[in-house]
């Protein structure tokens, strides 16, 4: 008896299984079958030898080209996006301010060898004076 049991409740679990497989593999086929037909469909539409193509490209220019014509469309950057502009204007300003003034500075004969810690500071405050000089004018 129980090897009646073990045997029915193998061959359910047997039949459950293909069961499954079965419907995996037509509702995969269904789906390839259902892709094809409409690539299919959509190649021939828009085939220019077709002799709906004239139809459809005017149909289709006749909803579009109100879009078209809206120029008042304009699209408001977000608070992040406004911030992330904002920031790429201020570094390209302070770049070129900053190649302006390094195009005109000329630091001392004694700060292109800096040997000690005073000298070096030196001729960062020398820096420091003329770029604030630079920018008041």
């Amino acid at each position: 008896m129980k090897s009646q049991i073990g045997m029915s409740s193998l061959k359910l679990i047997l039949i459950i299984a293909l069961g499954i497989l079965l419907a995996g593999f037509v509702g995969c086929v269904a789906s390839i079958a259902f892709t094809g037909a409409v690539l299919k469909g959509a190649t021939e539409a828009l085939n220019p030898n077709n002799p709906d193509y004239d139809k459809l490209v005017k149909s289709t220019a006749k909803r579009i080209e109100p879009l078209i014509q809206q120029k008042s469309i304009q699209i408001q950057p977000n608070r992040s996006e406004l911030i992330r502009l904002n920031s790429e204007k201020a570094v390209i300003e302070a770049r070129t301010e900053t190649q302006s003034f390094d195009s005109i500075y000329k630091k001392p004969a004694e700060c292109y060898d800096t040997r000690n810690s005073a000298t070096r500071i030196k001729c960062a405050n020398d820096y420091m004076r003329a770029r604030a000089a630079f920018n008041k004018n």
